[in-house]
């Protein structure tokens, strides 16, 4: 069971399920969780909700910039002492020295993690540079420049998760029209995923704070926009954070 799905159980027992079987078709099978609720069978797939990116330079991403971070971050990451599960955003690879931004990350991986050894809280979150988000009175929220990185750090068994990240190739950051083409491309993947299952189907997306900003849920556009999305073949599709509360469901 990966990190997202155990997320999802932790937000599917707080429920109150207690009759939940994982990978009831077998190791990589769809769906992820089975739960016998009224005598009906729910068949439960997760996914992690992240941006379904269509930059052009996408493809770059396989070239030798994309291996030479993530051979560093790699290094970097399995030399933490922090029982943390992480997950970074680098935003605009391709627009930062290379020698600059593996010299700032390793100083904020480390400082970081001096800091988070000596803690016991549950989670924390940091935008590098730090930055503040304006809300206005009509509930939009202006995008100040994009940080260079942000880092999710959740409190986990050391051996129990691989730290994560991701090479963010997104240069026009969160506006609202853009996460619902995300949100779209997220449910009709799994909805290929799930076409030959027969039970009622029930999708639940994991929002990672260094993937989806919180200002998001704020915005009206955004949250119309969800009521015109369609479900495809899911009953029900729900959003969640990582700590395992809801956040919407439609």
């Amino acid at each position: 069971m990966d990190y997202t799905e155990k997320i999802a159980l932790d937000y599917l027992k707080n429920l109150g399920h207690t009759n939940i079987v994982y990978e009831p078709e077998g190791n990589c099978r769809p769906p992820d969780f089975h739960i016998k609720q009224n005598n009906v069978i729910l068949a439960v797939e997760v996914r992690r909700f992240n941006q379904q990116r269509k930059n052009p330079h996408t493809q770059k991403y396989q070239g030798n910039e994309y291996c030479e971070i993530s051979d560093f971050l790699r290094q970097k990451l399995s030399k933490l002492s922090a029982p943390y599960h992480i997950d970074i955003v680098i935003r605009n690879l391709f627009s930062h020295s290379k020698k600059k931004l593996k010299k700032s990350l390793e100083e904020h991986l480390k400082r970081i993690d001096k800091e988070l050894s000596n803690s016991n809280v549950a989670s924390a979150f940091y935008i590098i540079p730090p930055q503040k988000w304006v809300i206005s009175s009509d509930r939009e929220y202006s995008s100040p420049p994009l940080p260079a990185f942000s880092i999710e750090y959740i409190r986990c068994k050391k051996d129990e998760v691989p730290t994560i990240f991701s090479l963010n190739s997104d240069s026009e950051g969160g506006w609202a029209s853009d996460y619902l083409e995300s949100l779209q491309a997220c449910i009709d993947e799994k909805d290929k995923k799930m076409e030959e299952i027969n039970q009622t189907k029930w999708l639940i997306l994991v929002v990672y704070k260094s993937c989806i900003p919180d200002q998001l849920f704020l915005n009206e556009n955004f949250i119309i926009g969800v009521s015109n999305l369609s479900k495809r073949s899911f009953k029900e599709v729900t959003l969640i954070s990582s700590t395992s509360e809801e956040i919407l469901k439609f």
